[in-house]
């Protein structure tokens, strides 16, 4: 159970910073348009990671792109309060602390 759970919310995760990435990369200014498109490339990555740990029902893979997602989101709410908007730090710290909750909940079966 915990492993299906962990799974979708990372997932879920993951395709929201796919369609996030994307809209910044189609409707954002054209300074910004380089960042998006990094965010985009890494979104995708870590999208594709995230699926295939959704199906190949590896423990350990899902709990490394599990970590990894933690740290993205750590560090986009950092990014989100360096440039001092509550709401682009809020939606991240709060992804990674589920992401946090759900390692927890991995570490029995590791």
């Amino acid at each position: 159970m915990a492993t299906t759970v962990t799974a979708a919310i990372t997932l879920l995760s993951a395709l929201l910073g796919l369609a996030y990435s994307l809209r910044a990369v189609a409707r954002g200014p054209a300074t910004a348009r380089t960042a998006a498109l990094y965010t985009f490339a890494r979104s995708l990555a870590l999208a594709a990671l995230a699926a295939g740990a959704f199906f190949a029902g590896s423990v350990g893979f899902l709990a490394a792109v599990t970590g990894a997602m933690l740290l993205v989101q750590a560090v986009d709410g950092c990014v989100g309060l360096w440039g001092k908007s509550l709401p682009r730090a809020a939606g991240p710290f709060l992804m990674a602390l589920l992401h946090g909750a759900c390692l927890l909940a991995l570490l029995p079966l590791l």
